[in-house]
């Protein structure tokens, strides 16, 4: 009876941890960086929004994003190029190829 009983308590609150978890989905090709700054996670994987997380607040925000790109460029070559770096709290670049142009995340835009 009891083990009976068990099984049953364990089937009724294994959903509840999972639906405890925020996940979100992006492609393989994203981008993220950790900023030591602020205990925080970004996520950059399209051009309308980006994504950031506070493990210890355990939600995933959604942030509107604007990017002005040089001409020519699209988000498929950014991404491909520019590597984020954090550098204060909620304060981060993009470096193309570790050296070169940088971008600016700053009020929800990414600029030069």
């Amino acid at each position: 009876m009891t083990t009976t009983l068990r099984c049953l308590l364990l089937l009724l609150l294994a959903p509840l941890g999972y639906r405890a978890q925020q996940t979100i989905k992006v492609s393989s090709k994203a981008q993220m960086v950790y900023s030591k700054y602020d205990q925080s996670y970004l996520v950059l994987d399209d051009s309308t929004h980006y994504y950031t997380i506070n493990p210890r607040q355990g939600a995933w925000r959604r942030h509107s994003i604007h990017m002005e790109l040089e001409p020519g460029w699209d988000l498929h070559m950014f991404k491909q190029r520019f590597y984020p770096v954090a550098i204060g709290e909620q304060h981060y670049l993009f470096v193309m190829d570790g050296c070169g142009m940088v971008y600016e995340l700053k009020n929800d835009t990414i600029r030069r």
